[in-house]
């Protein structure tokens, strides 16, 4: 199954709130010249779900942000593979300093192996 359609498929009431992975997918061609440009939409969906984060911390949103971290790390990978550009340590910068991404650290999910197997056991 492709992520997109994981992605659409495990969507719930925060549909809008999660980054939007097909628009940015379509946008990778059309940012060749300049990563700059991929990378101020990238963090305008990053920031989308920051603010829907900080507005609903007391309820459970765990799957939520994994969701939504592996949303960016692949559409990150997509990115550097079609350009010449890596952006892998920007945009790792950018997620650093975001809660919905610190947060999940503070959970019981404690690597990236973790988020995977949390991923696998929704579906």
């Amino acid at each position: 199954m492709k992520f997109e359609e994981l992605l659409l498929s495990s969507v719930d009431e925060y549909k809008e709130h999660y980054i939007n992975y097909k628009y940015l997918k379509g946008k990778i061609k059309y940012s060749q010249k300049s990563p700059f440009e991929f990378i101020g939409l990238l963090l305008n969906e990053i920031n989308k779900v920051e603010r829907f984060y900080l507005k609903n911390k007391s309820i459970p949103l765990k799957n939520f942000c994994v969701l939504n971290i592996i949303a960016v790390l692949k559409i990150t990978k997509k990115y550097n593979k079609h350009n010449q550009i890596n952006i892998c340590n920007c945009v790792h910068s950018m997620l650093n300093c975001k809660h919905f991404y610190k947060d999940l650290y503070n959970t019981d999910i404690t690597d990236i192996t973790d988020i995977y197997n949390h991923i696998l056991s929704i579906f």
